[in-house]
């Protein structure tokens, strides 16, 4: 059986070791009694995050077909990725 996606490995690894570096600094800043539940709250919206897209880009797909789908879906993702940095950008940096 060929293997459906042969970059998994690394990118699975990266996830997953980004995903424990960002939890770290809300585990500090959350207080002992509430660790627990902030760090589920991020986990549950971090996977609502990447899924959410997903489902809707193969809800999309199925109605409109897929190079229909693609145009709508690259500009939004495009457009979210532009908020973000400009957002980040215009943050002042704290030490």
């Amino acid at each position: 059986m060929p293997t459906p996606m042969p970059g998994w490995p690394s990118t699975a690894d990266g996830s997953s070791s980004t995903g424990s570096a960002l939890g770290r600094p809300i585990a500090h800043v959350a207080d002992e009694t509430e660790r627990a539940g902030t760090l589920a709250a991020y986990y549950v919206l971090s996977y609502l995050a990447m899924s959410i897209p997903a489902v809707l880009a193969g809800l999309l797909t199925n109605l409109y077909g897929l190079r229909t789908a693609v145009s709508p879906y690259a500009a939004t993702v495009v457009l979210l990725t532009l908020i973000g940095l400009t957002r980040a950008m215009r943050q002042p940096r704290t030490a």
